[in-house]
């Protein structure tokens, strides 16, 4: 990550000795649900939201106690999206997570694209009243903010939806959406209502300033047919925008940007903002605060002379703190012939308790913890055990990395080679499954995994479909080829292929994919075959139990509980492999066969090799084992 270096922690939240109005604002963003931390498997991001409350506690307390000596400041506190999707404590709806959210006292709120993924959750906000009421201990309603996101009024209730439901209907539904939004160039958001608020006013009391505040999502368009996100390059050209700008008062913009730091969508915003600015007296001397996500990476730019910009980390590997000053401070500083750069600050925690305490001066943990985050470190250990988060499930022989594709402990080896096979297609040959390759979030750990420990790996918990139904192979070779190149500047290809053998021209097939890639598998496959036999997908289910979908995470679930079992009474922390030593000496002695039982707590390896299968297909074949693939020319000839 660029730009982790962490100055003196010794009160560096508060750092700046200069006596003009600062504005200091505490950031997370990108949480995607981690709001217990990474305590079992992080030395260095073990701070739970409890943790981080506390902390901001005390930034508000030295704040206070500053006005009487050196600095005026405020602090806030905001969320600048995703939320959801990353560990079991995030679920459709967020009926765990909502609770422990409205724990923080948040002054601002913003939108995510992960908060738009399902009907279900968007309704559950709206009525648990999130839109309404997040950052309301400021009063005047909440500042969940959406600045260029709707509702889209003209598609039925989706609150209101029947747990009867056709489940293949509704997919087809949603396959007819997606392709009908594609289409959309532009629509008149006039008679449609914002989620939240398009903006707020933020009151910093001891600097007697205000503070107006936008929150943006970049260009999403893959949202849930309830919603629509409006581009930002239409969003800014809206008569409220403009009027909020000209007719409101306030001394600093602050504007949450769930979109990376260096996205042109930046610079889009920032320009508008000064161009409507210069028809004003006040655009000099405006401070303008970028705060960014989306790319999951820490980062600072300057945008101009009283403008910056911050992203900070993701999944609470951090806790960011930005400063900016006033327009009154900037002028102060101006009329000084100072330089106004000195006002503007930042900087990146490390996100556990260690870290946190220090930044704020405090020495041990004793004089840290606040009751107010005591209170919620508590609700979200007791939310987890509710759940069974750390319930062991087996133990893993070994760490497998998900960036890595082409090694033996890939992530995604795994799963093609061996998860894939044992759960799903179970070495049938006409069986191919298609997964894109952002469906992983984290790598998976050795020693005792729990079942948080699989959702973290595979959080969308995404339903399986039949796709195609006896697709010819040579169509399929067609349509496949390519799908497992990795790009420049990529350790991932797009997408990942799982199949018992090689894929023949003369083959018949058929092809499965999770239901988040069956709009883009669908577009391809026509794009590459206009003639492809499109059929509406069919939801696939648990052979053993025919009421419980096949989803991508209970495939993990199945495999580590079935394949990788661990000795008893494994304690929860252990994160070494020393068991599999043990194991292998007692198999050893026990058996006297001299063979480590550690294998047998392995993958059960496929019988035929990926050299095997090209010897027996020829070189017209195509294998699905991490991304090589036979000669298709005298085949495409043909």
């Amino acid at each position: 990550m660029p730009d982790t270096t962490i100055i003196d922690h010794s009160h560096t939240v508060f750092s700046s000795t200069s006596p003009l109005p600062l504005i200091t604002v505490v950031v997370l963003t990108d949480v995607h649900s981690w709001v217990a931390g990474h305590a079992r498997h992080s030395d260095t991001a073990t701070a739970d939201y409890g943790a981080v409350l506390s902390f901001y506690q005390h930034c508000q307390n030295l704040a206070a106690t500053t006005q009487s000596t050196h600095a005026l400041r405020d602090v806030l506190l905001v969320n600048n999206g995703d939320f959801l999707d990353g560990t079991g404590l995030s679920t459709v709806p967020p009926l765990h997570l909502l609770p422990i959210l409205n724990r923080m006292p948040w002054d601002a709120f913003n939108l995510g694209n992960h908060e738009l993924y399902h009907d279900e959750s968007v309704a559950f906000l709206q009525r648990n009243g999130a839109f309404n009421t997040m950052g309301s201990k400021v009063g005047n309603g909440g500042n969940y903010l959406t600045s260029n996101t709707y509702w889209n009024s003209s598609d039925r209730d989706h609150t209101a939806m029947k747990e009867n439901d056709d489940e293949n209907e509704r997919v087809q539904n949603w396959l007819d959406d997606v392709a009908d939004r594609y289409q959309r160039t532009k629509r008149n958001v006039t008679q449609l209502r914002p989620l939240g608020r398009r903006y707020t006013i933020l009151h910093a009391p001891h600097v007697n300033a205000h503070v107006l505040t936008f929150g943006f999502l970049y260009n999403f368009t893959n949202y849930c047919s309830s919603t629509y996100v409006q581009p930002v390059q239409e969003a800014i050209r809206e008569k409220w925008f403009r009027r909020a700008l000209l007719d409101e008062s306030y001394d600093a913009i602050l504007v949450l940007a769930h979109m990376d730091y260096q996205d042109q969508l930046v610079t889009v915003l920032h320009r508008a903002i000064r161009n409507i600015l210069n028809e004003t007296t006040a655009a000099p001397q405006t401070p303008i605060q970028f705060i960014n996500g989306h790319s999951h990476r820490r980062g600072y730019a300057v945008l101009d002379p009283l403008a910056t910009a911050m992203e900070a980390g993701r999944f609470l590997d951090t806790v960011g703190v930005v400063t900016f000053p006033t327009t009154r401070a900037a002028h102060n500083r101006t009329h000084e012939h100072g330089d106004v750069a000195d006002l503007f600050g930042h900087v990146f925690l490390d996100a556990n308790r260690k870290a946190l305490r220090e930044a704020v001066g405090i020495k041990n943990d004793v004089d840290f913890d606040t009751p107010a985050g005591q209170a919620l470190s508590v609700l979200i250990n007791s939310t987890r055990a509710a759940l069974g988060l750390d319930d062991v499930l087996g133990c893993a022989p070994e760490k497998y990395f998900l960036p890595e594709w082409d090694t033996p402990a890939s992530l995604w080896r795994l799963y093609t080679e061996h998860v894939v096979p044992a759960t799903l297609t179970h070495d049938n040959a006409s069986r191919v499954f298609v997964q894109s390759t952002g469906a992983w979030r984290m790598d998976l750990f050795a020693g005792t995994v729990t079942r948080d420990d699989l959702v973290a790996v595979s959080p969308y918990n995404d339903t399986i479909y039949a796709v195609a139904r006896n697709v010819d192979g040579r169509a399929l070779r067609k349509a496949l080829k390519g799908f497992q190149t990795i790009p420049d500047n990529a350790t991932l290809p797009p997408w990942a292929v799982a199949s018992a053998h090689s894929i023949h021209k003369h083959g018949s097939y058929d092809l499965w994919a999770p239901r988040f890639d069956i709009p883009r598998l669908h577009a391809h496959l026509h794009q590459v075959w206009p003639h492809w036999n499109t059929t509406t997908p069919i939801q696939l289910f648990n052979i053993s139990n025919p009421n419980q979908a096949l989803t991508t995470t209970a495939l993990w679930v199945e495999f580590v509980s079935t394949h990788w079992t661990c000795l008893r009474n494994t304690p929860v922390g252990d994160r070494s492999t020393h068991w599999l030593l043990a194991l292998a000496i007692v198999g050893m002695v026990v058996l006297g066969s001299g063979v480590l039982l550690q294998e047998r707590l392995r993958f059960v390896s496929k019988d035929t090799s990926d050299a095997q299968a090209l010897v027996r297909d020829g070189a017209d074949a195509v294998t699905s084992s991490h991304g090589k693939y036979g000669s298709l020319d005298d085949d495409e000839a043909a």
